[in-house]
């Protein structure tokens, strides 16, 4: 039995996007084709070309993502928050990858993912529960994967030395410590801001659907 706050909302997943929905909706959706054939034809290309031709063969790629965008974007865009849920976990998957390259392996901004997911959820009227459970278990491979690189690094102990000017030598358990406390404290934190987010919009949606109503 779920509580109510976990229960999903249809209310909110039919009603018509505002046109703030839309633009946030439209950038979120239309950026995965671009990006991903824009890196695709940069990095396939480099057993073939080289110099100019790489960045010709990633614009090429980018170009196609847009035509994409021109073709399924305002089917997407009808469809609102209503996406399927594996698409939508694909979804959150990408958004994840980007954001753990763009921070080079650090998987804490991951915590902001976290929120936009736990706001997509209500606002699309899913479940809290299971938009969760995903953000959590997409943040649990991250943290594999930071704790791989850190423990396969020979410099990490004098990494966090020089980083947070120890007094201390750091020694490879302490590394192992800190990647054990460190990763259960950050999935616990996902789970609260997950939730906490979507608990956010929904009360805001509410109060908002209580002003708009005939007095």
């Amino acid at each position: 039995m779920r509580a109510p706050s976990d229960q999903p909302s249809t209310d909110l997943a039919r009603a018509p996007l505002p046109r703030a929905d839309r633009v946030l909706l439209g950038i979120l959706y239309g950026a995965v084709a671009p990006v991903v054939l824009f890196l695709a034809g940069w990095w396939l290309s480099l057993p073939f070309v080289t110099g100019p031709a790489i960045l010709v063969a990633a614009l090429a790629g980018l170009a196609t993502g847009l035509l994409v965008d021109v073709a399924l974007l305002p089917r997407l865009l009808r469809r609102g928050y209503s996406l399927p849920g594996p698409v939508l976990v694909g979804l959150y998957g990408f958004c994840s990858v980007l954001v753990f390259g763009m921070f080079m392996g650090v998987p804490v901004p991951q915590l902001a993912l976290g929120a936009v997911a736990g706001a997509f959820a209500a606002r699309g009227g899913h479940g809290i529960r299971a938009t969760r459970r995903m953000t959590v278990g997409w943040l649990a491979l991250f943290c594999v994967a930071s704790a791989a690189i850190a423990l396969a690094s020979p410099s990490t102990a004098a990494d966090l030395e020089g980083m947070l000017a120890l007094p201390f030598e750091v020694t490879t358990p302490m590394v192992v410590g800190l990647i054990v406390v460190g990763g259960a404290a950050l999935l616990a934190a996902q789970y609260w801001v997950t939730g906490f987010a979507a608990r956010l919009i929904r009360r805001g949606t509410g109060a908002l659907a209580q002003d708009r109503r005939p007095t």
